[in-house]
């Protein structure tokens, strides 16, 4: 994030390559200094905080009734009570005017009977102000329908219709379809000076209640530093730097009108890149770029990394929810004690149940239940006073505790924790089998069905024969093997110490055979695939530190076979699993040879998980699949790892 220095310094650069009156102007409204909302309130005995509502009106009343916020007419009746939403009020349903006239309206009343009703912006509310578009339902234009005239919808045609490139087709049902009636009214309204847009921008980007901290998306390592105050008057001035940008670059004809938030960049980067610039005025004739200019378009490109607009910035970020725990609790402890507060509560992340989860032993408090139908979720509101933390679901009119986040790797219905799948493939019924003619184990894909549950999973049966002799013969025999008991071990102990990279593997028998079952990832490709198909990886967190986890792991297990085929990937979120450990867990001290150099990095949890790990411990968790000298040999190398790897206790660069 950019400081004051360095803020001050893109404004004077800013203004002065575009020297046109109208950026002066909007610079001069700007502020060279932006004074953030209030943020910090004490003493507050009773707290309720709402997710995401996304326009879903109904849901939206019904959780603030049950929570005893309104009566029946959607007045104040919550006295003291301090209501806080954690944004993404619009967007996708039909009603979000509804809700933001009912929040506003709510803000007032709450004041004067000596509550307060806290909004936080989510990602979608600036969306609106910044015109990124893609997620407005109809609806949600036709609520400003009324506001908008005839005289408005021609005028905005005829722009349109000037700005069109020579011989391109401007017919008004194209217009139509592109901006339905109610649209320019939309636009108006969340304009910086509009009802909703002035609204928004008012608004702080978090709030801290006593010690606990709300914010729609999380708190990545950027909120480890700066005050709160210094926070949130930045990310105020980039949305005014932006807004202000984007329109002296479109009164000099330098970015098209009739663009969205990511066409703007996406022509900025383009100008950059070519060093020439497609003016909308010219009808997309391309003339060389004035050094000015280019200058102002590298300027604007930066923005995209600005706080307010970054996937690691406080509105976007993800982490909190989707990240190693052991990972990221280094990061949330830094940004918490940054903001002197002891938990966060985020919205942002539908949680998989659908049901207010904590995470990171409690730190984390995610409230996006997913309230509007189209998430298939439930109105809920989360209480927080001296008594600790409840939650309302509307849907059963009854209050619950939050339930607490489980190991859940891999893709399953809602509400099946990794125990269950563990129960699941050891005795569900098989269906189905298919051969799936690969690797020297020929591992067989089966499909397992209990109930109205169905999952797959991988039934591998191969098991070395180490018996007899002993010494060096007997370790012959162990380093050469290739066994299922491997694989359950290597789950086992994955989920001991917390390094969550293993899916569910059971002991289990298939056609009168002993072997193991693991649990298909779904929706993954290998790396030796993805590779091989030229597949893009999209990780939603940091992978580097997920293969940091994976090398401590084979380390310890010895796993000798660590290769592209085995390395596997969620299509969607870029997660690594790791897959096939039978030929590991050998009696050799040291690494693996293509670990030799390998430099090993460790959370505190996960060492002090390793050091949990005495003997008793270890004989107890898989005495019964491996051998003892199997399990001497993984205590030596495990004391090894603890005097090698280094130990991160803090936002450290990589």
């Amino acid at each position: 994030m950019r400081g004051k220095a360095g803020k001050n310094c893109f404004r004077r650069r800013l203004a002065g390559v575009l020297q046109g009156g109208l950026l002066l102007l909007s610079l001069s409204i700007a502020g060279m200094g932006v004074a953030a909302p209030e943020w910090e309130f004490e003493g507050v005995e009773r707290v309720v905080a709402l997710g995401d509502i996304h326009g879903a009106a109904a849901e939206f009343e019904s959780a603030l009734r049950g929570a005893g916020l309104v009566d029946a007419d959607l007045r104040w009746t919550g006295g003291k009570t301090h209501l806080v939403s954690v944004g993404d009020l619009l967007d996708r349903g039909a009603r979000s005017r509804k809700v933001m006239d009912l929040m506003m309206r709510l803000q007032r009343e709450a004041r004067e009977a000596g509550g307060r009703v806290h909004v936080v912006p989510g990602n979608h509310e600036i969306m609106n102000i910044t015109g990124d578009l893609r997620y407005v339902a109809l609806g949600e234009y036709a609520a400003f329908a009324a506001d908008e005239s005839v005289d408005d919808r021609d005028r905005a045609f005829a722009r349109w219709q000037s700005q069109r490139a020579e011989g391109e087709a401007a017919e008004r049902e194209q217009f139509d379809a592109a901006f339905p009636p109610g649209y320019f009214a939309h636009r108006a309204a969340f304009a910086p000076d509009g009802e909703y847009g002035r609204w928004i921008t008012s608004l702080p980007y978090f709030v801290r209640v006593n010690e606990t901290l709300f914010l729609h998306g999380g708190l990545s390592e950027r909120m480890a530093s700066g005050s709160g105050t210094t926070l949130n008057e930045a990310m105020h001035a980039e949305l005014q730097d932006y807004l202000a940008a984007t329109e002296a670059l479109q009164a000099r004809g330098l970015l098209p009108r009739f663009a969205d938030y990511g066409e703007r960049f996406t022509h900025a980067e383009q100008a950059v890149a070519a060093g020439n610039a497609e003016t909308a005025e010219t009808g997309g004739t391309s003339e060389p770029l004035a050094a000015e200019d280019l200058a102002a378009f590298e300027a604007y490109v930066a923005m995209e990394s600005a706080l307010i607009f970054a996937p690691d910035g406080p509105l976007w970020y993800r982490g909190n929810a989707w990240c190693h725990p052991a990972w990221e609790a280094i990061r949330l402890q830094a940004a918490l004690d940054n903001l002197g507060a002891s938990r966060v509560v985020v919205g942002h992340t539908p949680t998989p149940t659908r049901r207010i989860t904590t995470r990171l032993d409690g730190k984390v408090i995610m409230i996006d239940t997913g309230m509007l139908p189209y998430y298939e979720g439930r109105p809920a509101a989360l209480e927080v006073s001296d008594a600790g933390l409840r939650v309302y679901y509307a849907d059963e009119n009854e209050w619950h505790p939050p339930i607490a986040e489980s190991r859940s790797l891999g893709a399953r219905p809602a509400g099946i924790t990794d125990a269950d799948i563990e129960q699941l493939l050891a005795s569900a019924e098989i269906v189905d089998s298919e051969e799936l003619g690969m690797g020297v184990t020929k591992p067989v894909r089966l499909t397992l069905k209990q109930g109205d549950i169905t999952l797959r999973g991988v039934f591998k049966g191969e098991d070395t024969d180490t018996s007899g002799g002993s010494g060096t013969r007997r370790n012959y025999r162990l380093n050469l093997s290739d066994s299922y008991k491997n694989d359950v071990a290597a789950y086992r102990l994955d989920k001991f110490l917390g390094i969550d990279l293993v899916p569910v593997t059971v002991r289990r028998e298939f056609e009168g055979r002993e072997g193991s079952v693991q649990f298909w990832v779904e929706n993954a490709i290998s790396e030796l695939e993805r590779r091989q198909q030229n597949v893009p990886l999209y990780p939603a967190c940091d992978l580097q530190e997920q293969y940091d986890l994976m090398q401590v792991f084979d380390v310890l297990i010895y796993n000798e076979d660590r290769n592209q085929s085995n390395l596997l990937f969620d299509r969607g979120n870029g997660s690594l699993r790791l897959i096939d450990h039978s030929r590991s867990f050998r009696t050799h001290r040291g690494r693996p040879a293509f670990y030799e150099k390998a430099r090993l990095r460790l959370p505190p949890s996960i060492a002090e998980r390793l050091r949990a790990l005495d003997r008793e411990v270890l004989h107890e968790l898989v005495g019964d699949l491996l051998d003892r000298k199997q399990l001497r040999a993984l205590l030596k190398r495990r004391d090894e790892i603890l005097k090698d790897a280094e130990i991160v206790t803090g936002v450290q660069a990589r």
